[in-house]
């Protein structure tokens, strides 16, 4: 929790692993806290479909002005 409390469900995980933990500069200075499994997963593994998401949002086409809407629909 660095500000407001994240509440995640999985099956993948262990609920508890005290080995995981990250630094986070409070203002009390550089402290560390421990981080659920399920979240240190999902912050290494998002990458990839974050950047399709991305490159996907630069090549959206609008569908209704298409003859043949159903063309870059069969292509994604």
């Amino acid at each position: 929790m660095d500000r407001k409390p994240v509440f995640i469900l999985s099956t993948n995980c262990q609920p508890e692993n005290p080995n995981l933990k990250t630094k986070r500069n409070l203002k009390s200075g550089l402290t560390e806290i421990p981080i659920p499994p399920a979240i240190h997963q999902y912050n290494n593994f998002k990458s990839g479909v974050d950047l399709a998401d991305q490159l996907r949002s630069y090549n959206a086409i609008a569908l209704k002005q298409l003859k043949r809407w159903w063309l870059p629909l069969f292509f994604f």
